[in-house]
Formats: structure tokens, C-alpha cells, sequence
């Protein structure tokens, strides 16, 4: 039945393309979900699992990229992200990024696309060969881990988590508890904090007390004067992924600050002893239909597992350098994380990374961890600096947007 509504959906936006009096506002919607029908819809997918796409996949994005009215548009600025998507889900990446860099080159992009299907295609590059990614280390951003406050016993595995100050307020607390309620010995957490001015120290000084009288290993990291955008509070924990593991010489759960351990029991009883022993990268891999179409959302960020070893330092090393190669000035960086996780996979595995070092996190651990966009509200509303705004009749997204500074 679903199927069925998505092939409705793309051939009904397909005829008002072709035989349509389209509003020239309505006409890069049309198209884009034209498209994304198609690409969401199973039936276009010879094997979901391997995200090989049909003939007819193909055929379809290269009709509907030549048809004149999409062709025509001035403000249709879907046209060259469903190009490289075409050539993407074909498999050749070269071309895909090369139409996706330039996509976005029209300064109101922003007016047109603001949702999944195109927005890394806001930031897009061609695809970076490992001489570009080397060049790009270093060249933004500081890459080194300073640990404020660290355990002194060696530790077995550690979670790490990285926050903005608004949602250290929110959450950091909560990892704690939630780790105490583990009751996994050796397992310590780490908590990356950034600051736009100087540090809170009475909420860094609360943390170290919470941590100690919860029996929790906890370490500190800061950085203080962050002036960037918000996407940069995302990436942080992959430009440091290398560091972190250096810093801790033991698998690293790292975690999206809104999101929680869901069964502690579960987690140091079975969860626990998987990740001790697993040899690969976990993470959120999406293939085919399953929004793997999107090199942005291919490898999600929510959280992922690595080992302490040579490979797993190699790829998050280069997780960060894309990140920085990636990064535009203009402040177009949501998805950038994501991003950076695919195509640092991608290279990796073309220069001799073996094919199993990655693997499926919901498939080795499944659930794992829980998230929600109710709960990262409501903790997030709890906030005092929010709350007081809140109060004052500010909406939740004006409200954060006022106290980012």
C-alpha cells in the first residue's frame, strides 16, 4: 500500500511537470518529490540491503532531470542535487559531488531548499581525493583534546558525549545517573564542553561532585571562546574522535547529547560485553530506500562504537578532516557530521581499509540507546536562561536561537 502511494505521488508530480501550469514557487517541490518518491520506494531497489538501484530507478531521474519545465526554472535549485543523486545511487561519486557543489552556489539557495533531500548539498565539495582531506587537517580547526579533569584508574570503555553549555545544562546531569544506574565497572564517560565565553565552572565543579558521589570514572574536556555556528557543536566529538581515543586506549561509545542509555541492565549485561569485543566500527548505516540515497544521511551521527585500534583511529581521523575540508564559511553546515562520517567510510575502505571494519550498530546492538525530539524538548525547556524566556511567551526555537551567544 505505501509503495503503491509513492508511485501515485511521483507520477502525479511528474504530469504537472510535463503537462502542468505549475506556479514557478510550486514547480522545485514538484520535481524534488517527483524524485524522492522514487528513490524512497522499495520496489525501485533490486536489493534494499545492499542499496543497488533498478534500471528503472536510473531512468526515471534521467527523464525527469531533461524535462524542459524542470530544466527551465531559475529557481528550481533541486535540479542539480537530483543529478548527483542519480549519479550517486549509481555509484559514481566523482560526478554525484560534483553536481551537488554546484547546487548551492546561487546565494538564495536557502530560499528554496531547507529540508534533508538538499541541505548537504549546502556545503557540498567535490569529492576529496586523501591528498585534500590531509591538506584540510588542521586548517580550521583544532583537532587536540584537553582534558580538564580525567580518572586516575585505567578504564575498560568509556562513553563520550559533547554538548554546547545549553545542553550541558540539559543533559549532562542525566549521563551521569544513567551511567551510575549501569553499574559497569571500569566504564567511564566523557564529557566535551564547549563554551562561547569562558566556562561555568559551578556547573563543571557540580558534575565532578556528581560523578564522584555516583561512583561514576568521569573526564572532563573543554573549549572556551567557540564563535561557530551550531553545526560545529555536533562535530566536535568526530574532530576529536582520534584524540579521544588516544586519550582513553579503550572502545569509545560515542552518543548525540539527547539521547540515553534505554536499559542499563541490558547495556552492562549484554551490550557491554559486545562492545568490548567488537573489531569494527558500529554505526547507523542506512542503505537503498532507507534515506541511503543521501551521502548526508547514509552514516547517521546519533552514536556509533569504535575499537582502540590502528583502523578505527585512521577513519576517525579522517572523519575530521572532512569535516574541515567540508566546512563553508557561510554557515551551511547541518548534516556536515554525516557527511563527513560517509565519505571519510567510503575513502577508507577504496584505500585498503578492509570491507569488515564497519558494521551495522541496530543489527550488533540492538536498542541500544533512545532519543527523541519530546524529550530533548522538554529537557532542553527545563533550562532556567530558556525557561525564564519561555515564560515570557518566546517560542521553544526563538527562545534557543536568543540564548545561543
Amino acid at each position: 500500500m505505501a509503495g503503491q502511494r509513492l508511485d501515485g505521488l511521483a507520477l502525479a508530480c511528474r504530469d504537472l511537470l510535463t503537462f502542468g501550469a505549475l506556479h514557478e514557487f510550486a514547480l522545485p517541490y514538484a520535481f524534488a518529490i517527483a524524485a524522492r518518491a522514487r528513490l524512497h520506494d522499495p520496489a525501485f531497489w533490486t536489493n534494499t540491503g545492499d542499496g543497488t538501484p533498478k534500471p528503472e530507478l536510473l531512468e526515471w531521474l534521467e527523464r525527469l532531470v531533461e524535462l524542459p519545465a524542470a530544466l527551465n526554472s531559475r529557481h528550481n535549485y533541486y535540479h542539480e542535487i537530483v543529478t548527483g543523486i542519480r549519479h550517486y545511487v549509481a555509484g559514481d561519486d566523482a560526478k554525484a559531488f560534483h553536481y551537488f557543489a554546484l547546487a548551492a552556489r546561487p546565494p538564495d539557495f536557502y530560499r528554496v531548499v531547507k529540508d534533508d533531500f538538499g541541505g548537504g548539498a549546502a556545503f557540498a565539495r567535490t569529492f576529496p581525493s586523501l591528498a585534500e582531506l590531509a591538506a584540510a587537517r588542521g586548517s580550521r580547526f583544532g583537532r587536540e583534546l584537553h582534558l580538564r579533569h580525567a580518572p586516575r584508574q585505567p578504564l575498560r570503555a568509556v562513553v563520550s558525549v559533547s554538548f554546547d553549555r545549553i545542553y550541558a545544562e540539559a543533559f549532562a546531569q542525566g549521563w551521569i545517573e544513567r551511567l551510575a544506574k549501569c553499574g559497569a565497572e571500569g566504564v567511564g564517560l566523557h564529557l566535551h564542553l564547549m563554551f562561547r565565553n569562558e566556562p561555568d565552572e559551578a556547573l563543571l565543579a557540580s558534575l565532578v561532585a556528581t560523578a564522584a558521589s555516583r561512583g561514576v570514572p568521569l573526564a572532563l574536556s573543554l573549549e572556551t571562546g567557540v564563535c561557530h555556528a551550531r553545526a560545529y557543536f555536533a562535530s566536535a566529538r568526530f574532530l576529536r574522535g582520534a584524540a579521544i581515543l588516544d586519550a582513553f586506549r579503550c572502545p569509545v561509545l560515542f552518543s548525540d547529547a539527547d539521547a540515553y542509555i534505554t536499559q542499563p541492565q541490558v547495556f552492562t549485561e549484554h551490550h557491554l560485553p559486545a562492545i568490548l569485543a567488537e573489531r569494527r566500527v558500529l554505526g547507523h548505516l542506512s542503505d537503498g530506500p532507507y534515506h541511503g540515497y543521501l551521502p548526508w544521511r547514509r552514516f547517521s551521527a546519533t552514536w556509533m562504537t569504535a575499537p582502540w585500534d590502528d583502523a578505527a583511529r585512521r577513519f576517525l581521523g579522517l572523519v575530521g578532516d572532512a569535516v574541515e575540508y567540508f566546512w563553508d564559511q557561510r554557515d551551511r553546515n547541518w548534516w556536515i557530521d554525516q557527511m563527513a562520517l560517509q565519505v571519510a567510510r567510503t575513502i577508507a575502505l577504496r584505500n585498503g581499509m578492509p570491507a569488515g571494519t564497519f558494521g551495522s550498530i541496530n543489527q550488533a546492538l540492538p536498542h541500544l540507546m533512545t532519543t527523541g525530539e519530546d524529550y530533548k524538548i522538554r529537557k532542553v525547556s527545563g533550562v532556567p536562561r530558556l525557561k525564564i524566556l519561555l515564560d515570557r511567551g518566546l517560542s521553544y526555537w526563538e527562545a534557543l536561537r536568543q540564548i545561543d551567544v
